[in-house]
């Protein structure tokens, strides 16, 4: 008498092999996530440092506040700036980065806290 059907043996394999198959997906989930949220606070920092630089071309110096010309997201801020430069920061989902003026450009780092 033959009988039909998986062994322990085969059973167990298969379980092992869609385990690993979804660690591997939850790992690239959340890599690919931190990608996406750091790009959107880069792009948001642009947004509002562009809004920042056309504040001091107006009024020669730069504003404490996001000015009302920016649009973007919100949890952005400033977290200091004078008439020479500034620094500004924003938050999502534990991912902090910043934008200062000297440099230009968005990093994943938080602002000095003095000028």
């Amino acid at each position: 008498m033959k009988k039909n059907g998986f062994t322990i043996v085969e059973l167990m394999i298969v379980i092992v092999v869609i385990a690993i198959l979804a660690g591997i997906a939850i790992f690239g989930y959340a890599s690919w996530r931190s990608s996406t949220i750091e790009t959107a606070l880069s792009s948001d920092l642009s947004s509002a440092a562009s809004a920042m630089k056309q504040e001091l071309n107006f009024n020669n110096t730069y504003p404490t506040t996001i000015p009302k010309s920016y649009r973007g997201s919100t949890g952005i801020s400033v977290k200091w700036a004078n008439s020479s430069k500034f620094c500004i920061e924003a938050e999502k989902s534990n991912i902090k980065m910043r934008w200062l003026s000297t440099e230009g450009k968005a990093e994943r780092a938080s602002c000095p806290t003095t000028p």
